[in-house]
């Protein structure tokens, strides 16, 4: 990717690992409950991104939708800016990959077809844990695992590239994961 897009200045997922929460004091607010409640969200993205396409001289490189806070948090539902970029990258026929904890991805397949279909795109779900007793404590408000197996598997049957992220390790609570994730992922993605 050359490109990341980070499009809800906020994470509604409430991650106990997550990195991003210190930016989020960068607008005045607190890295802590802030984090998860105040949503700053770029609505005029979509504008954005095609003005950025229609630079003179500008070359298309991949761009990632999230990396720092995830595209398909619960706000997303009402306000579907990810949608709404996607569509622009589809119409403009540019490379997008997306990373994103939650199932809501699936909403979107009739536009992630079409960039399958011409190469545009792969979706990365990350699946730390497949115990749900550990995912609630460490990701209480992300898509539950057996949820997040069937987006994957839904995406892999639509033909859209999508793989798995199983991150963060952390020795000693999700470390002995590994293997299980993988091999509940594997009939998924084939």
């Amino acid at each position: 990717m050359a490109y990341s897009m980070i499009l809800y200045q906020v994470c509604e997922h409430g991650c106990a690992y997550c990195y991003a929460r210190p930016t989020h004091e960068y607008w005045g607010y607190s890295a802590g409950v802030d984090f998860e409640r105040i949503i700053l969200a770029k609505k005029n993205a979509p504008e954005l991104l095609e003005k950025f396409f229609r630079k003179r001289g500008y070359k298309p490189e991949p761009i990632m939708l999230s990396g720092n806070t995830d595209c398909y948090q619960p706000i997303e539902r009402k306000l579907q800016i990810t949608r709404q970029l996607l569509q622009v990258c589809l119409d403009y026929r540019h490379p997008v990959s997306i990373l994103t904890k939650n199932a809501l991805v699936t909403r979107d397949m009739d536009i992630l077809a079409q960039l399958a279909e011409k190469n545009l795109v792969t979706v990365a779900l990350s699946i730390p844990t497949i115990n749900e007793e550990l995912r609630r404590k460490l990701e209480p408000r992300t898509s539950s695992a057996p949820t997040k197996l069937r987006a994957l598997e839904a995406l892999s049957q639509n033909g859209i590239p999508a793989f798995v992220m199983v991150a963060p390790i952390i020795p000693g609570l999700n470390s002995m994961e590994i293997l299980p994730i993988t091999e509940a992922i594997a009939p998924k993605a084939a």
